[in-house]
């Protein structure tokens, strides 16, 4: 009888990689941001939502034990427009326009301390699994650094993303500038 091996999570992957790293540079590689609509309109948006894709990768270098991390992000804004009939905002009546996309992307430098590592078979994904997980957790606080001033260089009210949560890379909603506007903030 032979025995079967317990597959293991991404989560439980990029935890025993994360045990024998530590993080020794984060460098913007690149970057590159657009306003797609006149700066009023922007700012006439009812609400706005965020969405964004990411991708990661990771190379090893054995002789060095050094593991560098890509991650590679695009965030789009859409804002919302309300239709108004007679006075009364009808908000069946939604016309949706991208505003804003912003493109960058990351490096992060780890020292792999230890000798061995994941099973030569399976090191592959074990990497990957700590690129996709440690390596966005890890590179977040800078995007959202690099985010916020950006927007805010475009003479937008700046925009503060969420706390980067691993379960969860659902679109999220956003304050919409005019109601930032009017809020006074």
């Amino acid at each position: 009888m032979s025995e079967t091996r317990q597959e293991l999570t991404e989560y439980q992957r990029a935890a025993a990689v994360a045990r024998f790293v530590e993080v020794g540079d984060v460098s913007l590689v690149s970057m590159g941001a657009e306003l797609l609509v006149p700066k009023a309109r922007a700012l006439g948006a009812d609400e706005a939502r965020l969405a964004f894709d990411k991708k990661t990768s990771f190379e090893f270098d054995e002789e060095t034990r050094s593991l560098t991390v890509n991650v590679k992000l695009i965030f789009n804004v859409k804002g919302a427009f309300h239709q108004k009939a007679h006075g009364k905002e009808k908000r069946s009546d939604t016309a949706e326009q991208d505003l804003l996309r912003i493109a960058c992307a990351f490096r992060l430098e780890y020292a792999f301390n230890v000798k061995g590592g994941p099973p030569a078979d399976e090191r592959d994904s074990f990497f990957a699994a700590f690129a996709n997980v440690n390596g966005m957790f890890n590179a977040w606080p800078y995007v959202r650094e690099l985010v916020h001033s950006t927007v805010a260089r475009m003479g937008l009210p700046p925009m503060i993303l969420p706390v980067y949560r691993v379960a969860s890379e659902t679109p999220r909603k956003v304050e919409s500038p005019k109601a930032k506007a009017v809020a006074g903030k």
